[in-house]
């Protein structure tokens, strides 16, 4: 699907004042001719051409946006035994992949003794394809998961998206584009390469934040054993405990953090109604979120095999006429 369609086009003019730089962010081949040849070598230098080796990803901090990746993140890397990838989200097996892993290992030191590292991408449980790559190149890996109340989740991320200009729609606009928007995101993340513009416009906000359904997913291809899961909530509110719970999941030494402050986003003005409406849609999500016992649910979802590769009305992750009821009911 090709980058930008009309929409988008409005979209980057909206923010990109530059008119040469709109011009190369909107043809693929020549924003990559400038990111090899420009952005990463003046970047990364000889390590681009040669690169070392380095340690790979022992773990992903792979939550949701807008739920605390960003603050666990810094917590994380201030342990002295964790250095967090070069940039906190390489979205590398989410749009970079046919880069090749030497490509990827520019994110990360070389080898050193002791010395665990980790990607902050948080587009890799949500991606319908990202979580197969990984499983395929590190199937061994650890998760840390962050999530927060999807209705938050969701106003907050529009919220973010309407100050930085990446979102020209209205809130209720966007629901009724749901559809039309999870068969775009769903149709560009098929390829290996994904202009990296054209991953914060036209998000479908609904899509990202049912968080069962990832999580299903994620348990067809990896074991529970391998997640911890943590809420913004708890991250919050008692930032230390949950903090030292992640180094005790990474089997590293505990260690004192310095908790940060919180920056909060002007958050749009919502309805009431709408508000209550999407509370209801999420609700039945919600549920199964909460009874989900790993242990008892673990063998049923191994057997639910979501062929992704299929069209948007035949895959398991996304049941896309409740969400267009959902989207009709909102809209009107």
């Amino acid at each position: 699907m090709k980058f930008p369609n009309e929409h988008e086009k409005q979209v980057l003019k909206s923010f990109i004042p530059n008119k040469f730089t709109l011009m190369r962010v909107s043809h693929e081949k020549i924003n990559r001719f400038y990111t090899d040849l420009w952005f990463l070598k003046s970047k990364y230098g000889v390590r681009y051409l040669i690169p070392p080796k380095t340690v790979a990803p022992s773990f992903f901090l792979c939550g949701f946006p807008r739920s605390g990746t960003t603050s666990m993140y810094n917590y994380l890397n201030s342990h002295p035994n964790i250095q967090g990838s070069q940039e906190k989200e390489p979205k590398f097996f989410s749009h970079e992949y046919a880069r090749g892993m030497k490509y990827y290992s520019l994110q990360f030191p070389k080898v050193k003794q002791n010395l665990t590292t980790f990607d902050a991408s948080q587009s890799y449980l949500y991606n319908p394809f990202a979580m197969n790559r990984i499983k395929k190149e590190f199937p061994n890996s650890k998760f840390i998961v962050c999530m927060r109340k999807p209705v938050e989740q969701v106003i907050s991320m529009y919220s973010l998206q309407k100050k930085n200009g990446r979102e020209i729609c209205s809130f209720e606009e966007c629901i009724d584009q749901e559809i039309d928007r999870v068969k775009l995101f769903v149709k560009r993340h098929k390829s290996d390469y994904v202009n990296p513009w054209a991953s914060g416009i036209s998000i479908p906000y609904l899509y990202v934040a049912t968080y069962i359904n990832h999580i299903k997913h994620a348990l067809t291809l990896f074991k529970q054993k391998q997640f911890l899961f943590i809420s913004s909530e708890e991250l919050f509110n008692n930032t230390q405990n949950v903090v030292s719970k992640c180094f005790q999941f990474l089997n590293l030494p505990d260690y004192k953090i310095n908790p940060l402050v919180y920056r909060s986003v002007k958050h749009e003005n919502m309805d009431d109604e709408l508000i209550k409406d999407l509370q209801s849609y999420f609700s039945p999500y919600n549920s199964e979120l909460q009874n989900l016992s790993f242990e008892d649910k673990k063998k049923k979802y191994a057997n639910e095999t979501l062929d992704i590769t299929k069209e948007l009305s035949d895959t398991e992750f996304l049941n896309a006429k409740k969400i267009l009821e959902r989207c009709e009911t909102i809209s009107n």
